[in-house]
């Protein structure tokens, strides 16, 4: 007898497993943007390419990650 037949199924709603999912995407883009802000503001030698790469990283994260929470929301 293997160990994994004598595991009990784990009855988790769809609905949760994706809500949880989005959590963890969200937390990791959270860390990724506070490593990056951090790397851009000390490494960085012309201010307006930071400001230019602020804003685009920003304007193509964002609206990604509202599409990801609405489709969640709506599945």
């Amino acid at each position: 007898m293997n160990f994994i037949s004598q595991t009990p199924p784990i009855d988790l709603p769809m609905e949760t497993l994706l809500l949880l999912v989005f959590y963890f995407i969200l937390a990791s883009y959270v860390i990724f943007t506070a490593i990056f802000y951090y790397h851009w503001t000390n490494y960085s030698t012309d201010t307006k390419v930071t400001g230019l790469t602020f804003f685009l990283y920003f304007a193509t994260t964002l609206p990604l990650l509202a599409v990801m929470g609405v489709m969640t929301v709506i599945i």
